[in-house]
């Protein structure tokens, strides 16, 4: 049997030296090739085996992992255990934490009471004011004023009640708010 670089080059040899046709050259090679096993067919039961023996091996290190962790868990449990069963003051510390909270809330209960309060004495020195401005307006307002100003004076009063109801309304919604946060 001939390696494929000899059979090659003597079919070239052949074929340059004319004792054979190229087509008769590449059917006597054909035949050489096919006659030689080419492919190794695997060795499936070794592979298998590998394989079976690659999964163990794999199953065995996770099994071992799993133990570590659980054994870590285990642990880290029995210290918690340990410290909660010295630690009475616990209870102590969270009702500590309580007081505290129910004092921060207090504070900031009284710090919006005390806003609201300042709030409310802008608002009412701010209507005051408006108020003071609209007499001087009226007072310098003849008795003879066409009948559109007295039309817009009139929207306007309407206005001014339609946002006072929905201040009213918003203070409202805003203690029912503040009440449902509470």
């Amino acid at each position: 049997m001939f390696s494929v670089k000899k059979l090659t080059a003597a079919i070239l040899l052949a074929s340059v030296a004319g004792s054979a046709s190229a087509d008769q050259a590449v059917e006597a090679a054909a035949a050489d090739v096919a006659a030689k096993p080419v492919v190794e067919t695997p060795d499936f039961d070794a592979i298998r085996k590998q394989s079976e023996a690659r999964r163990a091996a794999l199953k065995a290190e996770m099994e071992t992992r799993v133990a570590e962790h659980k054994a870590g868990i285990d642990k880290l449990n029995a210290e918690h255990e340990a410290v909660m069963a010295e630690d009475a003051s616990f209870e102590d510390f969270r009702k500590q934490m309580d007081a505290d909270h129910e004092a921060m809330k207090a504070k900031m209960d009284a710090r919006r009471a005390a806003h609201k309060a300042e709030m409310d004495t802008r608002r009412a020195a701010r209507d005051a004011e408006i108020a003071q401005r609209r007499e001087e307006a009226d007072k310098l307002a003849t008795a003879e004023q066409p009948a559109e100003q007295k039309y817009f004076e009139e929207i306007g009063k309407e206005m001014d009640a339609r946002r006072e109801a929905a201040r009213a309304e918003m203070e409202a919604r805003r203690a029912a708010h503040k009440a449902e946060m509470d």
